[in-house]
This record gives structure tokens, sequence and C-alpha cells, in this order.
């Protein structure tokens, strides 16, 4: 199963395979900037992270070759396959005298 990572809340707590997707966005300029250039804010693209989770490494394996069998056709998606195991991090206070 393919679970979207968008926020912490989303983020799978035990140990999955994961994909993560590099692509761009572009965002058009607003009037402003295409009628008085320097004025408001001009066209521009940024950088984008798209992280999918999966559980089973059998899914994992199956949607890297998807990937490939795409890249291939002439498709250009640039990506990482990880293994991931999370930790949990916590704090401890010691006050000594």
């Amino acid at each position: 199963m393919k679970q979207y990572v968008s926020s912490e809340a989303d983020f799978p707590t035990e140990k999955h395979w994961a994909i993560v997707k590099f692509t761009t966005v572009h965002i058009p300029g607003d009037e402003r900037s295409r009628t008085a250039p320097g004025h408001g804010y001009p066209a521009h693209s940024e950088a984008v992270i798209k992280y999918e989770a999966f559980e089973t490494e059998a899914a994992w394996m199956a949607a890297i070759q998807a990937i490939e069998d795409g890249n291939a056709k002439g498709r250009r998606i640039r990506y990482r396959a990880l293994v991931v195991d999370p930790k949990e991090v916590t704090t401890k206070i010691q006050v000594s005298i």
C-alpha cells in the first residue's frame, strides 16, 4: 500500500520503504509584474519534494519499476529510493547537587 506523506501526522512511525520524488512547480507572476516590470512578483519556479511511503518492499519495488519504465519511455522523474527506520527521540533532564 502506498501512502502520500504531506504532513508530520502522515509520516509512518514504523520501518518502511519510501520514494522521494523531486519536482518543480511553476508559479505565474501577478498582473502588476507583467504590466509594470519591477513591481508585484515575477513568475518563478519552486522546488517540491514528494514523499511516498510503502508498507512492503514488494510494493516499493513495483513503484520503482514503474518509474524506471516511464523514464525509459522519455519521462524524466528524478527520485531517490530509501529504506527508512524512524527513531523516537527522547530528552532527559538531570539535576544534581
